[in-house]
C-alpha cells in the first residue's frame, strides 16, 4: 500500500474530525495458496473490517461467522478475539481463513 495524497477534512460534508488520504493498493501474487478460494479469503477479511471500532471476534460474527467457529479458529491462529482487524497482517488473515474454510 502506497500513500498518494491526502485529503482535508474540508473535502467532505459534513467535514470530519480526522485527515483522510487517498491510498493505492496493489496485490501481491503469491500470498494466497493456490488451493485457498481467494473468495473466501476476503470474505473473511470483508467481515473483518466490516464494523469500525469493533473487535474482530464482533464484526465477524456480526457478518455471518458462528462464534463457536470463530473462537476455535482464533485460538488454533494465536490471535485474539479482543484483536482489532486493522492489527493484523495478511499472513494472519491467510491462516484465519485457512482455519475458517473447514466450517463454511
Amino acid at each position: 500500500m502506497t500513500g498518494r495524497f491526502e485529503v482535508p477534512p474540508r473535502c467532505f460534508m459534513p467535514a470530519p474530525h480526522v485527515d483522510s488520504a487517498v491510498v493505492r493498493i496493489d496485490r501481491v501474487e503469491g500470498v494466497v495458496p493456490e488451493e485457498l478460494d481467494r473468495e473466501f479469503v476476503a470474505r473473511v477479511i470483508d467481515a473483518a473490517f466490516a464494523q469500525r471500532r469493533k473487535t474482530i471476534r464482533n464484526s465477524m460474527s456480526a457478518n455471518g461467522f458462528a462464534k463457536d467457529v470463530l473462537d476455535a479458529a482464533f485460538e488454533d491462529c494465536g490471535i485474539a478475539p479482543t484483536t482489532r482487524a486493522e492489527t493484523l497482517d495478511v499472513a494472519a488473515f491467510v491462516r484465519l481463513a485457512q482455519e475458517l474454510i473447514h466450517d463454511a
